[in-house]
């Protein structure tokens, strides 16, 4: 019986929302921070999922074009790219054999800030547009950056 009366603050909290969540799923994928790339023209191919850290270690320095609803089309431009290294646990069937995490820096950086982490639409003449997921974070250095995680 002691143990039917147990609960606890997360249960209590987190159990209605998580109903609540399934329920509003359909309306959730179309908000319009969501799929911000839908009806892009002349980019129908894109090479994110398979671009290498080589390959967007050689773009440092290019400018991208960033966009999400709401917000309207802003630049990015490519200032860092790391390999991670997952090691031997890293599973065979991930398009990339090492994740990488690329850094680029904005003269809307503020405003971009200020959004926080969501998917954006993110476009390079060679890599083509995605719907990736990104957010701000400070480099090593101590600047303000957007952080994308390319696993």
């Amino acid at each position: 019986m002691a143990e039917l009366l147990r609960i606890n603050r997360r249960t209590f909290v987190a159990g209605p929302l998580a109903l609540g969540a399934l329920a509003t799923a359909p309306i959730l994928t179309a908000s319009p921070a969501i799929a911000a790339c839908s009806g892009e023209h002349g980019f129908s191919t894109s090479r994110w999922t398979t671009v290498s850290f080589g390959e967007l270690g050689a773009l440092v320095g290019d400018h991208f074009s960033l966009k999400t609803k709401g917000f309207g089309r802003t630049q990015l431009a490519l200032s860092s790219v790391e390999e991670t290294v997952s090691g031997p646990g890293r599973p065979k069937d991930l398009a990339r054999e090492e994740g990488i995490v690329a850094h680029f820096t904005s003269a809307d950086m503020r405003k971009l800030a200020d959004r926080g982490h969501q998917t954006y639409c993110i476009r390079h003449g060679s890599l083509g547009s995605a719907d990736l997921f990104m957010g701000p974070v400070y480099d090593k250095n101590g600047r303000q950056v957007m952080e994308l995680i390319l696993n």
